[in-house]
């Protein structure tokens, strides 16, 4: 079964490759940044990608169906990956802020980026970095980018991607001399190394399920509005947001159970 080009869309939007798009809405080359906050339960997510410097674009926000498709087509582009009989390594730089919602939580909130070429230094500009060397086993739903896209614009990152949701056990790694040379953007050694086990376990969707609705769609922009000037969002605009990712992150799971990865 080929890669629909629905399934390319999503790789190529998800990857930044965003050269040959007409449509506005996929014009975004780091959209990434806010795709996958919105994968997460609370705020800190957001709050460290501004703090960093990273655009959370409010376009994103106004079509939440289109973004549910999206994470959909992403997710069902991973069902033409080759079967596997072996486990395989990569790696991951992740913030500390978001490790620790993953540790609180048991699982890896969002799509999940790592590189077969190792740890890359172009991701060395987050704060407190979490070295994260990730244990793929055959039942791990992921994509590899080079085998899936019929043209890889970013072939120097050698990138897999893992479902969001995954659970997973974590433990301490003995670090190399490279590892501990590596430097976040204030010049700080690693906060975490660790070994990543992910497990192909996922949560069920709430039985009430809905879109988010205008008032919370918003909300949710001058939440961003508000974090891209680097100001504090107001807390009852956090409120609606925060509804808006609930219904966001319940549609999402509820449309993924039909999906046989």
């Amino acid at each position: 079964m080929k890669v629909s080009e629905e399934e390319l869309q999503a790789l190529r939007f998800y990857e930044g490759d965003v050269g040959s798009l007409e449509d506005p809405f996929l014009k975004d080359p780091k959209a990434y940044v806010t795709w996958n906050a919105l994968f997460f339960d609370n705020m800190t997510s957001e709050a460290a990608r501004s703090a960093e410097g990273r655009f959370l674009n409010p376009e994103l926000l106004k079509q939440p169906q289109r973004m549910i498709n999206l994470s959909l087509e992403l997710l069902k582009s991973f069902r033409h990956m080759p079967k596997r009989e072996k486990e395989f390594v990569t790696c991951r730089v992740e913030r500390l802020a978001d490790y620790q919602s993953f540790l609180e939580q048991g699982r890896m909130r969002s799509f999940i980026s790592t590189s077969h070429a190792g740890f890359l230094n172009a991701y060395a500009d987050k704060e407190d970095l979490v070295l994260m060397k990730v244990h793929i086993t055959p039942d791990i739903p992921c994509g590899d980018f080079g085998i899936l896209l019929d043209e890889y614009r970013k072939e120097e990152e050698s990138e897999v991607l893992l479902a969001p949701y995954l659970s997973f056990v974590s433990i301490p790694a003995v670090p190399s001399e490279s590892e501990l040379s590596i430097r976040d953007r204030n010049g700080n050694p690693p906060a975490v190394i660790c070994d990543i086990y992910p497990k192909a376990e996922f949560p069920k969707s709430a039985q009430e399920i809905s879109l988010p609705d205008e008032k919370q769609i918003r909300a949710g922009v001058r939440v961003y509005e508000a974090f891209n000037a680097h100001e504090k969002p107001k807390e009852e605009d956090i409120e609606l947001y925060l509804d808006y990712k609930k219904a966001f992150q319940n549609l999402f799971l509820k449309e993924a159970e039909r999906i046989r990865l």
